[in-house]
């Protein structure tokens, strides 16, 4: 039915030569596994794995994924039920995130029952919860699409987690799209004017149409030669007013210091443009004076794009169908 590259067993409950022969039942190789006897990773020949770390609540380990040329690091995390025990664990997950800033993990989208874990109690005693989760890194969303499916509990009492994991695929140009931050340019509304006051032969509909199409070839040109990638030119002017910084203290001179002022009126604009176009990404109307929310608006964006995404349809009969692209 399925035909996993990685597979992942919490609480076995069994010691680790088991773990070899259910490899070796697989058709895979007996020594493409590791784990304890809390945690079994077992993988197949088509994936390139290398064990990070094994704790008693931790598996890391590195892979290169369906032809990725990258490595990625997965974690399999199962947390005991005691929270002394739990600390180490902490502990852990610390260690794994060092360098990464805070909120840099988000949740994958998910198909099935919200509750992956039932305590097997009927009525009033029956408690079911959301413990198993499946999270990424935000840098993750733009090589791969993720989401979960939860199948049925069948004879466990957690739900098992099918991961599927697919290439980020472009298909198509992308569309047009005004910047809002080109309306601030005063170069904007004489762009606009000279494109649009052009004549045209023919009825009003393919005149304005065709004024239209003159307007974004004539913006989309212009915006390559004064904008240009914007998220290169804020490196590049911070580069330039970090070395007129150094100029300045070195030799401060009155020219320096008035070459330093002015790059650095021009590294404003420019952090000001990246702020409004990934405000503008992210649907978002507000924005905090004398703050930079970059990092949060570029949240906002991915977290649009996952709602978004389409993973399945459903055929007639109900049964949900994976959509192929490209």
């Amino acid at each position: 039915m399925y035909n996993p590259g990685i597979l992942a067993l919490i609480e076995p409950f069994k010691e680790e030569s088991n773990m070899k022969q259910l490899a070796l039942k697989l058709g895979w190789d007996g020594k493409s596994c590791c784990g304890n006897n809390k945690i079994w990773i077992l993988w197949n020949r088509d994936v390139d794995v290398q064990v990070e770390e094994i704790t008693d609540q931790l598996v890391t380990v590195k892979a290169k994924l369906f032809g990725s040329s990258s490595e990625n690091n997965i974690s399999i995390v199962y947390a005991s039920c005691s929270r002394r025990l739990r600390q180490n664990l902490w502990d852990d997950i610390k260690t794994l995130a060092e360098g990464m800033p805070e909120g840099s993990l988000c949740e994958v989208a998910f198909y099935g029952n919200m509750f992956t874990w039932w305590n097997g109690r009927n009525g009033e005693q029956g408690v079911w919860k959301r413990l198993d989760i499946c999270l990424v890194k935000n840098s993750w969303e733009a090589g791969f699409k993720t989401h979960v499916q939860y199948l049925s509990k069948s004879t466990f009492d957690h739900s098992p987690l099918l991961i599927s994991i697919d290439c980020q695929v472009v298909v198509g140009k992308k569309p047009f799209t005004f910047l809002n931050v080109w309306a601030d340019h005063e170069q904007f509304l004489g762009i606009v004017k000279k494109a649009w006051e052009g004549e045209v032969v023919g009825n009003a509909m393919y005149t304005f149409m065709t004024k239209l199409k003159r307007v974004k070839a004539e913006l989309k040109k212009w915006n390559w030669e004064v904008f240009r990638n914007i998220f290169e030119r804020v490196k590049e002017f911070e580069r330039k007013v970090r070395e007129l910084e150094g100029e300045v203290q070195n030799n401060p001179t009155e020219g320096n210091l008035m070459s330093y002022k002015k790059m650095q009126v021009e590294y404003q604009k420019y952090l000001v443009r990246e702020e409004r176009f990934w405000q503008q990404k992210s649907h978002k109307k507000w924005v905090v004076e004398g703050e930079r929310n970059t990092k949060y608006f570029q949240g906002m964006v991915r977290e649009r794009r996952r709602k978004q995404y389409i993973h399945k349809i459903k055929n007639e009969v109900g049964t949900g169908k994976k959509i192929r692209r490209g």
